[in-house]
């Protein structure tokens, strides 16, 4: 079976052929209806310019350019970011003050976080500005907890024990 036009056009009946984006019977216009029913060029240049065109190209003659009037320098440049925020702290051009501000602005988001994916994220990365405070601080690991020995730390041991006394032996 053959496709045919199948939808009436609301203005002048003409049949038209149905789309995906086809308005529904009693709507649908046909180009040459749009086309009549379009305002002129002329009208909607006297509404409004065109878009990203002054108002002499868009073909009224009636409205003037505007000058150009040139902004004044200014002397403030603007509000100063709020004491302890991370803008802040970049002001400052320490590097161990925007890592705590960033240290901070992490434990709130983590805190904040209902999603497991984000607080994985968010963890890895207050690790990752932990170990870099900690470098530029010189803490080395003083906060860091002593770690047990386990069976295989003390069999690596009297291995390492046991190579250096054979090496010694040999250069002896």
């Amino acid at each position: 079976m053959a496709r045919k036009p199948d939808l009436p056009c609301a203005g002048c009946g003409r049949l038209m052929w149905r789309g995906k984006g086809t308005l529904p019977p009693g709507q649908a216009r046909c180009r040459d209806c749009r086309k009549a029913a379009a305002p002129t060029a002329a009208k909607t240049a006297r509404r409004s310019p065109a878009k990203g065109k002054s108002p002499a190209i868009a073909g009224s003659a009636a409205l003037a350019p505007e000058p150009v009037v040139e902004p004044e320098p200014l002397e403030d440049p603007g509000p100063r970011p709020r004491a302890g925020t991370l803008s802040a702290a970049v002001e400052t051009d320490d590097r161990a003050t925007i890592l705590r501000a960033l240290r901070l602005r992490l434990t709130k988001a983590i805190e904040e976080s209902t999603s497991a994916r984000d607080i994985a994220a968010l963890s890895k990365q207050l690790l990752d500005v932990l170990a870099q405070l900690d470098a530029l601080e010189g803490r080395t690991g003083a906060a860091a907890p002593e770690r047990r020995s386990t069976p295989l730390d003390e069999l690596n041991k009297r291995r390492a024990a046991r190579i250096a006394g054979a090496a010694n032996r040999r250069s002896s």
